[in-house]
């Protein structure tokens, strides 16, 4: 017969609420109202506690701070752009189909809010009418900020000259030579709308 002796070590870890823990979490768990008895009942039994002031504050008077507090926290964050479109949109009573439209357009833009992929293969990947969807988007284009969602610079420029009533022949002749400024130089002649683009 053997007898051996041995240690063995081990480590063991685990969650656990102390009582502590548990009172806070249902604290924070309570409505207002009841949160507002809980400490009133605590003060009853505890004659060394007392409110701020020595009244309780009113319910209408926390949830004004409450408010307040949310109210500030929403003017720091701005909505997004897409958000504001679609809350523009829907302000024009478009239909839960336009809505649609919208938003497989606002999701396909780039983070310039140009469309790079033609409107069809838009159209085509959310299984929507292509016609309607370009309608969208042409409505779309009118809104604030105006141009969003415009295949191209001219497109999105010339979106905002009619927005602004500024339209005219020579702006436009301007708009029809813009892919030629990049490609290497650009040259307006004196002969005002007549020019030419130079390399």
């Amino acid at each position: 017969m053997v007898v051996a002796l041995g240690h063995k070590v081990g480590q063991n870890q685990r969650l656990s609420l102390t009582p502590g823990m548990k009172e806070s979490l249902q604290l924070l768990k309570m409505p207002l109202p009841a949160l507002l008895d809980f400490i009133d009942q605590k003060i009853a039994a505890n004659p060394f506690l007392d409110w701020k002031d020595g009244a309780p504050p009113s319910v209408l008077t926390r949830l004004s701070g409450f408010a307040q507090d949310a109210a500030d926290t929403l003017e720091a964050q701005p909505p997004s752009t897409a958000y504001s479109l679609l809350h523009q949109l829907a302000a024009q009573r478009a239909t839960e189909l336009e809505q649609r439209c919208a938003l497989a357009i606002l999701d396909a833009l780039d983070e310039q809010g140009r469309l790079p992929i033609p409107p069809a293969e838009v159209a085509r990947n959310a299984h929507l009418p292509p016609g309607l969807l370009e309608q969208v988007r042409q409505r779309l284009l009118r809104l604030e900020p105006c141009g969003v969602a415009a295949r191209s610079l001219e497109e999105c420029l010339h979106v905002q000259l009619e927005e602004q009533g500024e339209a005219h022949p020579d702006m436009l002749a301007v708009l029809a030579h813009l892919p030629c400024w990049p490609a290497g130089g650009w040259l307006i002649w004196p002969v005002w709308p007549a020019f030419r683009c130079r390399r």
